[in-house]
């Protein structure tokens, strides 16, 4: 059912670009990458490089294994997506 998912709102690690998805409670911040990956909203992780998510009202960062309502996101909250591990020469 529509009403327990929750409803929120990625920000991209490289640009001003956003991404409302609406996900289960019971969501992994893993999970939640994964399908950030899937959805194209981000690329790959490449080489020595990784994505994690931090909870902006209370910044926060999202442990991997642990579901986003346990993590304290609620409905209508804003997640960014951070890049970790990326040297500066990338393009």
């Amino acid at each position: 059912m529509a009403d327990n998912k929750l409803k929120i709102t990625f920000t991209h690690p490289r640009s001003a670009e956003t991404l409302r998805a609406e996900l289960g409670p019971a969501t992994t911040a893993s999970q939640a990458i994964d399908g950030l990956v899937k959805a194209k909203f981000l690329d790959p992780p490449v080489r020595l490089s990784s994505y994690l998510l931090q909870h902006q009202r209370s910044s926060k960062s999202l442990p991997p294994g642990t579901a986003l309502a346990e993590a304290g996101v609620a409905d209508g909250d804003t997640v960014a997506v951070v890049e970790t591990g990326v040297s500066a020469g990338r393009g």
